[in-house]
């Protein structure tokens, strides 16, 4: 890791590596279109994983399936929504099948239907993996993100997303 010499450095380096929602870099329809394109990998799997749920409880289905194909469907989405971007898809999806309250009520009904279907284990982990934004085993997306907006760009990768597709160029960006 680089040596930071002065508080200007210091400054930078955290601008660019902490991102905030009250950030001054981005306008109002950058953070939400840099939200919705981070969000993709996630909501595909959240919908993948709701259907494993659901087919697990009427068919025989072993774990390692049921945890396995929604990661799988996260590491797929994530590379291709991170190396292929299109601004309409990401608006049209964030808007209308991937939107938030539609998966709410979603992931309501599945939640039901597994109690319903007693099976209690995997209700709570829908329940844990699908309300707690900050524990979710099933996104490495978010991992693969860092580590390539760390690897080229060293920036946040909402950041990196603005280079990568629209080439900005941030106040905080040294050179």
């Amino acid at each position: 890791m680089k040596k930071i010499d002065s508080s200007k450095e210091l400054n930078n380096f955290v601008e660019a590596n902490v991102y905030y929602s009250d950030n001054p870099y981005l306008n109002a329809n950058e953070k939400l279109e840099v939200a919705m394109w981070f969000a993709l990998p996630s909501v595909l799997t959240s919908y993948s994983f709701l259907a494993t749920s659901i087919y697990s409880v009427n068919y025989s289905f072993n774990w390692f399936c049921l945890f396995g194909i929604p990661i799988t469907v996260n590491l797929i989405s994530g590379l291709i929504n991170w190396f292929f971007y299109s601004k309409k898809l990401n608006i049209f999806f964030g808007t209308t099948i991937f939107n938030g309250w539609l998966l709410f009520v979603l992931q309501i009904a599945v939640t039901i239907f597994l109690v319903v279907k007693s099976a209690y284990i995997l209700a709570v982990l829908l329940v844990i993996f699908s309300y707690n934004p900050f524990f979710n085993p099933l996104e490495p997306h978010a991992y693969l993100y860092s580590y390539f907006s760390n690897k080229k760009y060293k920036i946040h990768p909402y950041y990196a997303f603005f280079k990568r597709f629209y080439k900005y160029r941030f106040p905080f960006e040294n050179g």
